[in-house]
């Protein structure tokens, strides 16, 4: 309970400079958050990806009203740049998930096609 009381100045300067910097660059209009607060929660809120910097546009815009939690990988915890900021932000870890194409047994990989003969 503390520590989550001392954590809140810091998250909420965090997410002011973030919105400052951003709101430089970008123009974000929103719409319809009024609708989605009318309805009951929780709410699953994901970014479409088209750029690396749309999560955190999402996140700056909506954190006030949601206090919503990012997911990130698990390796974004061992980067000392990025670990921090997973912590702050209350992120909720994802294990690395290996593609299925690879073999458990360390082998080659397998792919779905058959490899085509040199010319």
């Amino acid at each position: 309970m503390i520590g989550h009381l001392l954590l809140w100045p810091i998250r909420w300067t965090l997410w002011a400079v973030l919105r400052v910097l951003l709101a430089l660059r970008y123009r974000v209009k929103l719409a319809g958050k009024a609708k989605v607060r009318k309805s009951p929660g929780p709410y699953l809120i994901l970014p479409n990806h088209v750029a690396y910097v749309d999560p955190p546009l999402l996140l700056t815009h909506l954190w006030p009203s949601f206090q919503m939690r990012p997911l990130l990988l698990e390796t974004n915890f061992q980067n000392p740049l990025l670990a921090p900021l997973g912590f702050l932000l209350r992120a909720v870890r994802m294990p690395k998930i290996f593609p299925a194409s690879v073999s458990r047994g360390g082998g080659e990989r397998k792919r779905p096609w058959p490899r085509s003969s040199p010319p």
